[in-house]
């Protein structure tokens, strides 16, 4: 997601001298929707980042600013939220359709994140908004009971239920997007399933969503500049993301598009001698242990831990012992410069011995230039303790299918936070989380979690999730190997944004 962010405001900050520029880049697969409050964590953020703006954005650094506001104020307490909203902000379709953006569509839209019917699978990351919990089960039908109420036209107030430390970052995430009413109700069912069945609060609308699941050719959206709004000097007059182009690494050569993403070490290196490039390196790969296999037991895990290193560092991974990476922050101070690094103990092994376990199922995405890697590492093994293993190299969908169904005992994850927190990382192991594919299940790690959610200040909270981080590690639930640096290349026609994180 912090990709994400910074890929958006790439495209919103374009200067080419040219006002007829039209931004061109790939997405990676159809959205089901563009509907916020539905759309999971997909293809569909790109074209929402750019078609709805919310309370909160990201900015070039991966920091929060103000998004559709001028100002806040927080309770006391920290638990009512003052929103005062930025005036002259023009709902368009493109077409007969323009509204002003106000309080109201705030309102609408967590009534309808929350409302049963809805079926969102994200109202729960939600839940801390006073009775959303209730309405969402059904227990409190009035929707006037939900803690988010307009004041008048421009000013809105949002009550928790408690403080929540986050509440700031999931206001940039596309369920907190706002929605017209109106316009909502004139789609009749279809809202988000086509491009006139999607109203724009922000630079763009969506002109244009071409898609043949038969085809490779003539798949894309077409985004232009909502004119009601205004936009950034020399912004593009449109973008268009083509879905899935079966050449993508050549129509970057040939200036078809403007960004591109580097696949492999061999193509980075070749690509960073003749274009400008960022990198963001925000993700952390590592292994799990299914909990619910003979791996429950945390002395064989432990066992096996010991003889996990990384030996292959390169331009894109390097040897890294935390769960959360460099780049996170908790609210405006980065976390790993507070927290310091994790320290690896496992010294609580009771013995270097895994019994009469010799063998176990590894999974891994196809993918991943990490195989040298889990090639040493399951040598390792074998050579100490006579375990040996047989791997399984997925694509996506069996890969998240097996993972999904405990259809392994080990496997090769990457952590991805959803959004620029600690607690987007970690929330992987919480018990009923879909992601929680090792079936770790504690209460003292759920208690530390939700303290680290509501507590008192910034401190506290990277206290607690470092609290939290070392019981994963000291666990061996996740074992961490290296993080991975992503490069993000751009054309000479586009300019570069220095994107730090």
């Amino acid at each position: 997601m912090l990709l994400c962010a910074a890929f958006i405001f790439i495209i919103t900050s374009c200067n080419t001298g040219s006002k007829s520029y039209i931004f061109k880049s790939a997405i990676n697969g159809n959205p089901r929707t563009l509907d916020p409050q539905c759309a999971r964590y997909d293809s569909s953020s790109s074209v929402i980042g750019n078609v709805f703006q919310g309370l909160f954005r990201y900015d070039a650094d991966g920091m929060i600013e103000k998004g559709m506001i001028e100002d806040y104020s927080v309770s006391e307490d920290g638990t009512v939220w003052t929103f005062k909203l930025k005036r002259g902000i023009m709902w368009s379709d493109g077409g007969d359709f323009i509204a002003e953006c106000t309080a109201e569509d705030y309102v609408f839209a967590f009534r309808r994140l929350f409302r049963p019917t809805t079926k969102s699978g994200r109202a729960s990351e939600y839940f801390v908004i006073k009775n959303a919990e209730a309405v969402n089960s059904g227990v409190i039908t009035d929707l006037s009971e939900l803690g988010v109420k307009a004041i008048d036209t421009y000013t809105l107030e949002i009550t928790l239920e408690k403080p929540c430390t986050d509440f700031k970052a999931l206001l940039t995430l596309p369920p907190a997007m706002p929605c017209n009413e109106d316009f909502f109700e004139s789609t009749e069912g279809r809202y988000g399933l086509a491009a006139d069945c999607v109203a724009s609060n922000s630079g763009y609308y969506v002109h244009t969503w071409s898609y043949d699941e038969w085809s490779n050719e003539n798949n894309y959206f077409i985004l232009r500049r909502n004119t009601e709004n205004d936009v950034p000097e020399n912004s593009p007059t449109g973008i268009n993301f083509f879905i899935d182009p079966v050449n993508e690494r050549k129509d970057f050569d040939e200036n078809v598009l403007q960004v591109y993403k580097g696949k492999n070490i061999a193509e980075i290196t070749e690509l960073c001698s003749d274009y400008s490039y960022t990198t963001h390196e925000n993700e952390v790969w590592g292994i799990i242990f299914n909990l619910n296999s003979d791996f429950s037991s945390l002395d064989y895990r432990l066992t096996l831990a010991n003889h996990i290193s990384f030996y292959s560092e390169n331009e894109i991974f390097s040897s890294y012992s935390g769960a959360i990476p460099d780049c996170v922050a908790v609210g405006e101070d980065n976390y790993r410069k507070r927290a310091g690094d994790i320290s690896i103990n496992r010294s609580s092994a009771e013995s270097d011995s895994i019994g009469a376990l010799t063998s176990a199922r590894i999974i891994m995405p196809n993918d991943t230039e990490l195989r040298e890697c889990m090639g040493d590492i399951m040598q390792s093994w074998q050579a100490e303790h006579s375990f040996y293993c047989s791997v399984a190299e997925l694509d996506a969908d069996d890969y998240e299918k097996r993972l999904a169904s405990g259809d392994f005992e080990i496997a090769l994850v990457k952590l991805s936070g959803e959004y620029n927190s600690p607690y987007a990382y970690l929330n992987d192991f919480l018990s009923g989380n879909q992601k929680n594919y090792s079936g770790f299940d504690s209460k003292k790690f759920a208690h530390i979690m939700e303290s680290a959610l509501s507590a008192k200040d910034n401190s506290s909270a990277i206290s607690y999730y470092k609290e939290a981080e070392q019981l994963i590690i000291d666990s061996a639930v996740f074992v961490p190997l290296c993080t991975e640096k992503q490069y993000v290349f751009y054309s000479e026609e586009a300019s570069r944004v220095g994107i730090e994180y």
